[in-house]
């Protein structure tokens, strides 16, 4: 589940640096309740995620770091 989250960040945004999609995966989101996107990933949850970490606040806070 982990890579195929990966995959498909990385399928939104083809461009974006690896350490932009490791931090994205990583980084604890108020939307996820202060859990990483890569911790709780599973097949139940896959598009509630995604659409959290497609979410203008995922990135501006992670612009930030």
């Amino acid at each position: 589940m982990k890579l195929k989250l990966t995959q498909m960040i990385m399928k939104q945004f083809p461009h974006a640096e690896g350490w932009v999609v490791y931090r994205l995966l990583t980084r604890l989101h108020p939307e996820l309740d202060g859990r990483a996107a890569i911790d709780i990933i599973a097949p139940s949850n896959m598009g509630n995620i995604v659409q959290a970490l497609l979410s203008p606040q995922a990135f501006e806070s992670d612009r930030k770091v």
